[in-house]
């Protein structure tokens, strides 16, 4: 964020944007990301919240789980939606996983009905209609296994950590 140009900051403040970082045990320099946030009159928030623990949210390579019963228990499904390319995703997950598969060398699929293009949306209803039904990338979710309270640190960039 500190590396991003005034258009960034200017269309955030135009379009009144909240940045909203989360803790992460990473070097952030986070005085120089309020100071621009302020210099450009951005909504800035920074959640800090005493002893953060991590889960594991276990993947299913085969794709054998029952995409119904996986969205009725996921906590991520609506929460935290992704726009990437003009596709919005109800699951941060099945928007990015393609870099997982080039990383991990894995073949989890996505299919076009993962994702609803938003230039081909003629109402809010329909975009309601496609966030409210589970999406075949659902069948990779094995969210009857998921590990809470593991420790809270950075990535070992391992797949044991996803699947």
């Amino acid at each position: 964020l500190s590396k991003q140009d005034d258009r960034f900051w200017k269309i955030c403040a135009e379009n009144n944007i909240i940045v909203s970082l989360t803790k992460y045990p990473i070097k952030i320099n986070i005085a120089a990301i309020k100071k621009l946030a302020r210099q450009y009159s951005v909504n800035f928030e920074y959640y800090s919240v005493g002893t953060r623990m991590l889960q594991k949210r276990p993947l299913d390579p085969e794709g054998k789980q029952n995409p119904d019963a996986m969205i009725k228990i996921c906590h991520m499904v609506n929460h935290c939606p992704q726009l990437y390319h003009g596709s919005l995703f109800a699951c941060p997950i099945a928007a990015y996983i393609p870099y997982f598969n080039d990383y991990f060398k894995t073949s989890f699929n996505v299919s076009d009905t993962d994702s609803i293009n938003i230039y081909n949306v003629k109402s809010i209803d329909e975009i309601f209609q496609f966030m409210s039904k589970p999406i075949s990338f659902c069948k990779y979710c094995d969210l009857q296994n998921i590990q809470c309270n593991l420790a809270w640190q950075a990535s070992k960039k391992s797949i044991d950590e996803w699947v």
